[in-house]
């Protein structure tokens, strides 16, 4: 399938490619660093699990804003959602890289270049991408271009169209302006 018909495909004929790809390789450079924070943010909820003897996270909140009248629960229900979204787009961009792995010209490679630059823990060089693909280095950058606008067009035409989320959507969340009493789901 070549690029021009995907775009069709999607109806994003007046997409400006140039911005796709900017704006497609920012949001990219960001996909590592809120990798980092989410881990440390479960890393940081499993040493609370450790200080209280393992409760379930829906009761050690319950216990810890019915015992502190003080703490701000549209603060701690803030930091949840903050957290819930972060990884719904996590997991979108991880769909959308699934997606473009199984594009019929070149995925495979256009997917293992953008994992190996945005996705992966270790930072690499372009150079060193360029090795670890045994292709040439004017070979990775037209790569690199078209992986990251394809990349786009399966995020933006694909992912968050065609995946359902509405057991993970943000609606099932309390929220505390509506003054709903909380229950633990089991």
């Amino acid at each position: 399938m070549e690029l021009n018909k995907l775009i069709r495909e999607y109806k994003l004929e007046d997409i400006d490619k140039r911005k796709l790809r900017e704006d497609m390789k920012l949001l990219l450079s960001l996909y590592r660093k809120v990798d980092f924070h989410i881990q440390d943010h479960i890393e940081n909820l499993d040493q609370v699990f450790v200080e209280t003897k393992r409760r379930h996270l829906d009761e050690l909140i319950l216990s810890v804003l019915e015992i502190d009248k003080d703490i701000d629960i549209e603060k701690v229900e803030s930091q949840l959602l903050s957290t819930q979204q972060s990884i719904f787009l996590l997991k979108l961009m991880d769909d959308a890289l699934s997606r473009l792995r199984t594009y019929p010209n070149k995925g495979e490679i256009y997917a293992d270049i953008i994992a190996y630059k945005y996705f992966e823990k270790k930072i690499r060089s372009n150079e060193e991408i360029s090795e670890l693909l045994l292709i040439s280095r004017s070979s990775y950058y037209r790569y690199m271009n078209k992986a990251i606008i394809i990349y786009g067009v399966m995020l933006f035409g694909y992912s968050i169209f065609n995946r359902s989320y509405e057991d993970r959507s943000n609606m099932n969340l309390k929220v505390a302006e509506d003054k709903m009493a909380y229950t633990v789901e089991g």
